[in-house]
């Protein structure tokens, strides 16, 4: 709660391919990847930073240009920062800072590839501390936790497509 002020997950539906996104970012006609609000901490229902559903190629709302911008650099982690002004200011307005309540000045957006390397599924956007700085044993911290939801997520697929197989067999027994 301390090192995570607030927290946002949301699940990436389509074709994440860096390629796509980097070929269409300029030009974001036809392109499409909705993402879904999954999990939320710490930010009231209906705030504007945490919109229920964004769509990556057609939205410059909330953090989707930078979960599209992290697809664009290869899914790479994204810091944005108040003090070099990445980071707009009036983004953050109205969000209940968990932990000390202080206003977060840093905030990372993060995509989750699983370990199965099948492309980007969920995205965590995450407030730091803010009485700490952005250094790199809090950039230790953010890739622990990235490694360890994309673990966790490789766990879920693999269950998921054990549980088509079952059912493909299932119904191609019956059929026989």
């Amino acid at each position: 709660e301390v090192d995570i002020p607030f927290s946002l997950i949301y699940s990436a539906k389509g074709d994440t391919d860096s390629d796509a996104a980097s070929s269409t970012q300029s030009s974001a006609v036809g392109f499409s990847l909705p993402v879904t609000l999954v999990h939320s901490a710490g930010v009231p229902a209906g705030h504007h930073a945490a919109p229920a559903t964004l769509d990556l190629g057609q939205s410059g709302d909330a953090f989707a240009p930078y979960m599209l911008n992290s697809i664009a650099q290869g899914a790479a982690e994204i810091v944005l920062s108040e003090a070099d002004g990445t980071l707009p200011h009036d983004l953050l307005d109205g969000i209940e800072f968990r932990g000390y309540g202080d206003r977060c000045t840093t905030v990372i957006v993060t995509p989750i590839i699983p370990t199965t390397g099948d492309g980007v599924t969920c995205f965590m956007v995450m407030g730091a501390n803010p009485r700490r700085p952005y250094d790199d044993d809090y950039k230790l911290f953010t890739q622990l936790l990235s490694r360890q939801l994309a673990t966790s997520m490789a766990s879920v697929m693999l269950f998921e497509e054990e549980i088509r197989r079952g059912q493909r067999a299932a119904r191609e027994a019956a059929l026989d």
